[in-house]
């Protein structure tokens, strides 16, 4: 299983993320232990025609923000 989970929370989630990128994830009422992996800005690029179809509204708020919003791939352990 691999998901995506964009960011757009104060930047201090974001260093807490790469610092400790093990999490625990919940889909439909079950729980993964999961990596986070901070994509590169190529990375993103790359995935981000699937991220906005999933999620318009990431596209939207992107185009109104100067910063990049950090995009994080996480996978099961």
């Amino acid at each position: 299983m691999t998901g995506v989970q964009t960011c757009a929370l104060p930047i201090s989630w974001v260093y807490n993320l790469i610092h400790e990128p093990r999490i625990k994830m919940t889909v439909k009422s079950k729980t993964y232990n999961m990596l986070a992996k901070k994509l590169s800005d190529e990375e993103k690029e790359n995935l981000w025609p699937v991220i906005i179809k999933a999620g318009p509204f990431y596209d939207e708020y992107q185009k109104k923000i100067t910063r990049n919003i950090p995009v994080f791939l996480c996978s099961k352990e």
